[in-house]
């Protein structure tokens, strides 16, 4: 499912989705447009279309857009436009359709951009994916923020199930830990920083041991004494061309969910170079 708002970032999504969604043998895609009041096309419109209903020249709108992208109809398509809450219209037509996949857009510099794919984890247990407007149709490798916890380990399954769709690209595993500054309180931490190092380390090598056989699965752990956890994700993404940013959220119901000021959300709401999916 394709969450659409009318804007540019309409054309990012459409192309971006098909190619995802080829890649990974999507049976079909939901394009919907959710708002309160609907809203008329741009002044642009045809002067035939202009004397439909608002939602049936909406949906002609967005048949010419994704007909663009799909000329030949290589994956089944399906438009949905709803007079409701986007909130309310994702977690309603997600349960209808029954869909496995939720994508959103990401804008650059926009501080409402990412707060109703925050809302829609909290609710729902579809993952998410959020695309910015820089997003490349290329998958370079899978970065997956690890915490060796237990939401960690479905966000590296989910990145082991993508790999066969996009030719096995490489997983880094990146852990963020924390080691103390060089000197701290006028002693020197060297000692207690490789102690941290080592113990990573080991807990790495325990949270991997699963996927021991694949051999396209590599950790990254670096220390970080500033709590700049989520500019290191998009800092290391930018890095290491990674195409896909997965992490695991919190909760598996609405009574666990995501945890206030989790990396999870704060990489929702951060400026994403790198598309990033929630998993649950």
């Amino acid at each position: 499912m394709v969450a659409l708002d009318l804007s540019t970032m309409d054309e990012v999504l459409i192309r971006y989705s098909f190619w995802f969604g080829s890649a990974v043998g999507a049976e079909k895609i939901y394009f919907i447009y959710c708002a309160r009041e609907l809203r008329a096309l741009k002044e642009n419109s045809q002067e035939e279309e202009d004397e439909l209903p608002r939602d049936e020249s909406i949906r002609q709108h967005l048949s010419r857009e994704i007909e663009k992208y799909n000329p030949d109809s290589a994956l089944d398509c399906e438009f949905i436009v709803d007079q409701t809450k986007p909130l309310e219209g994702l977690l309603y037509w997600r349960e209808v359709k029954k869909a496995g996949l939720l994508i959103v857009g990401k804008k650059k510099f926009s501080s409402g951009s990412g707060v109703v794919s925050r809302q829609f984890v909290r609710q729902s247990d579809c993952p998410v994916l959020s695309v910015p407007e820089t997003a490349k149709k290329e998958m370079g490798n899978i970065l997956i923020p690890v915490d060796f916890s237990e939401n960690s380990r479905f966000a590296v399954q989910m990145g082991t199930e993508l790999q066969p769709c996009f030719n096995y690209p490489s997983i880094i595993c990146l852990n963020v830990y924390f080691a103390a500054p060089e000197f701290y309180g006028g002693h020197e931490t060297n000692a207690y920083s490789l102690l941290r190092k080592k113990a990573t380390a080991e807990k790495y090598a325990q949270f991997i041991a699963p996927y021991k056989k694949n051999k396209k699965i590599r950790p990254l752990l670096i220390a970080d004494n500033d709590f700049k956890t989520t500019k290191i994700i998009n800092d290391t993404a930018k890095e290491k061309s990674s195409g896909l940013i997965i992490i695991g959220a919190i909760g598996h119901s609405k009574l666990k969910l995501l945890t206030v000021g989790s990396t999870a959300e704060k990489m929702m709401l951060s400026d994403l170079s790198v598309p990033l999916m929630i998993v649950r």
